[in-house]
């Protein structure tokens, strides 16, 4: 055997070893890939009964149900609201309530396999966002532009943890919304390659400094890979097309005491959306994840009102489609 032979064999194998380690790591690292905290909000004295139900058809037969949150007066702008994992529609009574009293309209949807809305077979949710989320968002999306009261008016969306990444998503494509509210979003790639590097440092200690990024993503792709063929669907990864909300509105917000989403990683979103950090992210003084509003209460309220009202007051309408007649309450 020659010795290019050899040389050839010897990488080779090297390269096999190495990937039955990605294989055999990231298929140990499923089920902490898929842990997720629990995000339960404390619904009690939350009054939802002056709100109009909706029922919104989806993709694969599921049917998405929510409210329609309305203010005293005419509304002066729409606010798509998407909840959090183990969250429901009416967690907007927690979260968006103050917008109403600014003159502006809430739709708060669950997503499939969520609160009230259908359960598509074979898929189960985790706190990763998955294209199902981003296709319901999109078909409640289309249900404000056909709707005769709400179809006309400026458009945003405020997303809180799972639903911030759908609504980062969403806003990306979607040109005609006005303004993102994103609370504690994230990146499932800086996300996990953030946990990844923890637990590889706690497993190795000094030495995990010497394992480089690329190596440890390579992992977690097999990890993601084993993760949807578990689950039943795609992950979103919103950083790729971060990028289009350029020139937008945007405010991110999250938690000085975020065990979850360190705060640096939000700080990286605003940066691919190519947005001076200072300018759009609020880190949250005492908060944890989720709970900005339960934290600062009338400061949160404030910010995010005048954040949507600005900002829809100078964006275009969204295009008006075929009518859909809502009655809406008013409060």
């Amino acid at each position: 055997m020659s010795n290019w032979q050899i040389l050839l064999l010897g990488i080779l194998s090297i390269l096999i070893i190495d990937f039955l380690i990605h294989l055999y790591y990231g298929w140990k690292s499923v089920p902490l890939f898929e842990s997720c905290p629990p995000f339960r909000q404390d619904m009690s004295g939350i009054d939802v009964s002056a709100v109009t139900r909706i029922q919104i058809p989806s993709t694969n037969g599921v049917t998405l149900r929510g409210a329609i949150f309305a203010p005293r007066q005419e509304p002066c702008g729409v606010i798509l609201f998407l909840p959090e994992v183990q969250g429901c529609w009416q967690t907007a009574a927690i979260h968006a309530s103050g917008l109403t009293d600014a003159g502006l309209a809430v739709v708060a949807v669950d997503f499939r396999n969520q609160g009230e809305s259908d359960a598509l077979a074979g898929y189960s949710p985790t706190h990763w966002a998955s294209e199902y989320e981003l296709q319901d968002a999109q078909e409640a999306l289309s249900f404000i532009r056909r709707d005769s009261r709400l179809g006309h008016l400026p458009l945003g969306v405020h997303g809180v943890s799972r639903g911030a990444c759908v609504a980062l998503a969403l806003a990306a494509r979607e040109p005609q919304i006005g303004a993102v509210l994103a609370q504690g979003p994230f990146s499932r790639d800086a996300l996990s390659l953030h946990f990844g590097r923890e637990l590889l440092r706690s497993l190795c200690g000094p030495l995990a400094r010497f394992v480089p990024d690329w190596h440890i993503r390579l992992t977690l792709q097999v990890t993601c890979f084993l993760s949807e063929r578990r689950h039943g669907c795609r992950y979103l990864e919103i950083s790729n097309s971060l990028h289009r909300l350029s020139g937008r509105s945007l405010m991110l917000t999250v938690g000085a005491r975020d065990q979850y989403v360190p705060p640096r990683l939000v700080k990286q979103l605003a940066i691919q959306a190519a947005h001076i950090p200072e300018d759009v992210v609020w880190i949250v003084p005492s908060s944890k994840h989720n709970q900005e509003r339960r934290v600062m209460g009338a400061e949160f309220d404030r910010r995010i009102c005048e954040f949507f009202v600005q900002s829809l007051s100078r964006s275009s309408p969204a295009p008006f489609g075929p009518q859909q007649t809502t009655r809406i309450h008013r409060r």
